[in-house]
Formats: structure tokens, C-alpha cells, sequence
């Protein structure tokens, strides 16, 4: 029980919450991003990378920022060879490079281009959603026109707010497959689903004002018009987009061919059962060979 002293003092602010009213907490996209600088990087020559060769390289965006990334190219495939694949990843709100990052991708059996966004790392610019969409547009034009890879043999591959740029450069570009992991419907809902989780008395404490912005954010909307494969990883404990968000999201995809798999004890931002990740991964994309 706490102490009297401690429950005047919440009666106290309650009445005072209550009196004067809801405190409003603005969350724009400033919020959603939560920048991280190169602290957290780890040098291309110091990536420990067991499958893969490490390559580091630089693309611009279509506002003429230069991002840096990273390329894994698996070494067992031929570059000219139907069979090979090339996955674009793009991360959540907070992603950034490291050799944990590193030690799930180095066991997915293709070629891999990551990155971070501008403003993390060492990039420059500051982190937005449209922002973040240019930023693939980038990495994407990269492939397709510095390396003249074939648009048909890149996969998307989105996190949590990456999976919004995978459907974005979908809707506008051809691709080989999607990948979405732990993809939420939309900024309505996700919204909801956070505010879930504080105390029913904060409700009565507080009031989020939301940037209409960030209503954007929309794969709902986007899945009922791409048609190519689709896998989508949904996580077991994952508290911001729960599985039944997840099941929705694939019930209104119109692809013919869509693959749902539950990674077992994964929360939002973990991975527990690093192989049951990326074997999932591994068999849809090579089963579309």
C-alpha cells in the first residue's frame, strides 16, 4: 500500500487535473522518430559477417541527400543468375545498423541492401515520413539503376514503420515480393493500441494531440492494391502491433499468393528464435524461383 503522504499527493494532482483540465502532449513526427547517431554504427570492416561479403555504399535521395548503407551480397549466388534476389530492408522509427542487425540478415540466403535513415547514424537531413519514403525511393534507384538490377527480382522488406515505405514503393515501382514484419493497419489504430496500454487514469490526466500527419501512415489502404507475393511475419508478444492487427492487414491483401507466419516469443523490437525469422523468409523467397 503506499504511503498517506504519497496518496494526498496523487488526490492532490488528480484534483488539480481535474480542476483545471487534461494536459495536452503534442506528438508529431519528431516524436515518431526517435533519431540515434553514429555512436550505435559499426564500421563496415568491423562487421562481423559470417555468409555474406560487406560492402559499404553511398546513394542520394531525390532531395540530394547522400545516405550511407550497407551491402550484403551472398557469395554462393551468381549476380547474373535468375535465381538471384536482392532484399531492400527498411527499418522502424528507431533503426539503425548494428552487428545484431547484421547477425539476423547474414542468415537470409540472398543479396541484402540495408541503411539508415536520414538523420540517423551519420546521415544527414531530419527524419520525416515522406522523408523516409524518398529515402527508399533512393536505396531502391540504387539497385535498379546504378547496379541495373532487374526490378522484378527485388524484394520489399519492411519493419513496423518500414513496412509503410515497402507498400509506398510498391504502389509506384514493380517488385519480386514483399516482405512486412509486424506491419500495423494504420496511425488510427496503432495509436489506439498504444494508449491501451497506460492506466485508465491517464486517460483522465492527459490528452494526445496527434500531427495529422502522421495519419499517413496507412497499409490498409495500400494492401488492396498491390497484387505481388506477400509474406507477413507477425510477433507473438509484440505489445504495439498485436497479431490480430497483423491478421487483418492480410485479410484485405489482394495477392493470390500471401503467406502469413507468427514468429513464436517475439516482441515488437526482439527476436528471440533467430531461425524460425529468417527461414521464414528464406522459404518465400525461394519458392518463387
Amino acid at each position: 500500500m503506499l504511503p498517506v503522504t504519497n496518496l494526498k499527493l496523487i488526490a492532490a494532482y488528480l484534483f488539480v487535473a481535474f480542476v483545471s483540465g487534461c494536459i495536452t502532449i503534442d506528438f508529431d513526427q519528431r516524436s515518431l522518430f526517435t533519431r540515434r547517431d553514429a555512436g550505435g554504427t559499426v564500421p563496415v570492416d568491423s562487421l562481423n559477417v559470417k555468409f555474406h561479403h560487406a560492402s559499404k555504399i553511398q546513394f542520394p535521395t531525390q532531395d540530394n541527400l547522400e545516405l550511407n548503407g550497407v551491402i550484403l551480397t551472398y557469395p554462393d549466388l551468381d549476380s547474373t543468375a535468375a535465381s538471384t534476389r536482392y532484399i531492400i530492408f527498411f527499418g522502424g522509427n528507431d533503426f539503425l545498423i548494428t552487428q545484431k542487425t547484421i547477425d539476423i540478415f547474414d542468415r537470409i540466403r540472398c543479396n541484402i541492401l540495408l541503411f539508415n535513415y536520414r538523420g540517423f547514424g551519420d546521415n544527414p537531413g531530419v527524419p520525416s515520413i515522406r522523408g523516409i519514403v524518398r529515402d527508399g525511393a533512393g536505396a531502391h534507384a540504387f539497385l535498379t539503376k546504378s547496379l541495373d538490377f532487374p526490378r522484378n527480382r527485388i524484394f520489399l522488406m519492411g519493419h513496423s514503420t518500414g513496412s509503410y515505405v515497402a507498400l509506398s514503393l510498391a504502389q509506384i515501382d514493380t517488385c519480386g515480393g514483399i516482405i512486412l514484419d509486424a506491419p500495423f493497419t494504420n496511425f488510427t489504430d496503432l495509436s489506439e493500441d498504444i494508449q491501451k496500454e497506460f492506466p485508465s487514469y491517464w486517460k483522465l490526466l492527459y490528452r494526445i494531440n496527434f500531427e495529422h500527419k502522421l495519419f499517413e501512415l496507412d497499409n490498409l489502404s495500400k494492401v488492396k492494391q498491390i497484387r505481388y507475393p506477400i509474406l507477413m511475419l507477425a510477433r507473438e508478444n509484440d505489445d504495439f502491433v498485436p497479431v490480430s492487427r497483423v491478421k487483418v492487414l492480410f485479410h484485405y491483401t489482394l495477392s493470390r499468393e500471401k503467406h502469413f507466419t507468427t514468429i513464436k516469443n517475439a516482441s515488437h523490437n526482439t527476436i528471440v528464435d533467430i531461425d524460425e525469422y529468417t527461414e521464414a523468409i528464406n522459404t518465400f523467397i525461394e519458392q518463387l524461383n
